[in-house]
């Protein structure tokens, strides 16, 4: 998707030194392109642009206002004045035949990313870690025929038939994304998330299993799995034992353990389930 001519754009509000999964992918993506290609890297990370002084890629660091995770009203005002520097820094920085890439955090950003592009005559490509406004349906913040749910959609259809590709983490996203109808399964590629650290055998850590293996009345149990890096916490899969009963027809019962394991592809979705039943 590169022309000799263009560069690539990484468009992201999370960039080292920012700790976090996110922050980390687009530095993995920028620095590797920047092997083989011009490579400018918008963020909204204070001091990323310091922490690259000479090297590449090249950061150029958009304001960016960060208010606590519990004042929603001011981080949903923040949000918003980021997404507008990053549409003006894009009509800037954008030049036709330019390949641009971002990830929907904040979850504004890639529709004044989509626009910009289009406008710019750029390519986009959007890596789809969490798909609006479903996780907010998922999470009991939205109801699924609310006005904010339409008008997200309503959007939504309008961004896709402006990016170039999508790519997506986990399998089960692509159906979701045909629902629209500007999203061709030309433009959708899947990548699942990678490995971060080195092949090799290691001993087991107590602390991956954050919560007890027990079941409670529900007869259901679910333990995160989580591993320490670079200081925070990420969570890369999920379990879940659920014991199944069964009553014969003498009125005695039997039952099962089913355990499944899944990979995390979007908030509250696992995709990839393994399961094994233990009598």
């Amino acid at each position: 998707m590169m022309q000799q001519s263009g560069k690539v754009v990484v468009v992201s509000q999370h960039y080292p030194p920012d700790p976090s999964t996110t922050a980390a992918i687009m530095a993995a993506i920028g620095e590797h392109v920047a092997r083989e290609a011009d490579v400018l890297v918008l963020s909204g990370t204070a001091g990323s642009a310091a922490k690259a002084a000479g090297g590449k890629p090249q950061v150029v660091e958009v304001g960016n206002w960060m208010p606590g995770k519990a004042a929603l009203l001011k981080r949903a005002l923040a949000e918003l004045l980021f997404t507008i520097r990053m549409f003006a820094a894009l009509l800037a920085k954008l030049r036709r035949g330019d390949v641009a890439l971002t990830v929907p955090a904040p979850f504004m950003l890639p529709y004044a990313f989509a626009a910009a592009a289009k406008l710019k005559g750029a390519r986009s490509v959007l890596i789809m870690h969490d798909l609006y406004p479903d996780v907010l349906i998922m999470a009991g913040l939205l109801k699924p025929d609310s006005l904010p749910a339409s008008a997200m959609r309503g959007l939504n259809a309008l961004m896709f038939r402006m990016l170039d590709a999508v790519v997506v983490i986990g399998r089960d996203t692509e159906k979701l994304l045909l629902r629209y109808g500007g999203m061709t399964s030309d433009k959708i590629r899947f990548i699942p998330n990678w490995a971060t650290l080195a092949r090799g055998v290691r001993a087991v850590d107590p602390e991956i299993l954050r919560r007890p293996a027990f079941l409670d009345s529900s007869r259901r149990v679910e333990i995160d799995l989580v591993r320490q890096h670079d200081g925070a916490e990420h969570r890369y899969g999920k379990i879940r034992i659920v014991r199944e009963v069964h009553t014969g027809v003498d009125g005695g019962q039997s039952g099962n353990y089913a355990a499944h394991y899944g990979a995390p592809v979007g908030f509250g979705q696992y995709s990839g389930d393994h399961e094994r039943d233990h009598q």
